[in-house]
Order: structure tokens, then C-alpha cells, then sequence
């Protein structure tokens, strides 16, 4: 189930459809809230938002989950650039 919500972020994360990717990627931390990835792609998703500040706790989240996520780190770098 969470691999669906997650693979339905990548396919719907295009403009106008960020609702629909928000409540996506939502889902996915609510259904499994250890895993890392899904935290980075609720963060991917509020940054495209311009919603930077709620997608930073995100990112430092799966780090916190898995300090060996790298792109965690890559995508937390961006949005504070």
C-alpha cells in the first residue's frame, strides 16, 4: 500500500496536481511514519508547494530515520538554498 501511495506522488507531482500529489505522499507518512523515503517525498512535495518550511522537519525527519539517506541531505540543501 505504501509503495502505491508512493509511486502515485511520482506520477501525479505536475502542475495543478499537487493536491492530489500532497495527499499522496501524506498518506504514505501516515500508513508508515519509519520510513524514511516517504518523508523525503512529503518534503519534495510541500517544497514544489513553496511550502519550504513545513518540507525542512520532513527532510531532518528522515534523517533522523536513517542518517545514511543521502537524499535527504541533497533534498533538504535545495530547499534551504
Amino acid at each position: 500500500m505504501l509503495q502505491h501511495h508512493r509511486r502515485r506522488v511520482h506520477g501525479v507531482a505536475a502542475p495543478g496536481q499537487l493536491d492530489a500529489a500532497l495527499a499522496d505522499a501524506t498518506k504514505a507518512v501516515e500508513l508508515e511514519p519509519s520510513d524514511a523515503p516517504a518523508h523525503v517525498t512529503l518534503g519534495n512535495v510541500l517544497d514544489d508547494m513553496n511550502r519550504t518550511a513545513e518540507a525542512i522537519p520532513e527532510y531532518d525527519k528522515a534523517i533522523e530515520l536513517d542518517p545514511k539517506l543521502a537524499n535527504a541531505y541533497n533534498q533538504r540543501s535545495i530547499a534551504r538554498w
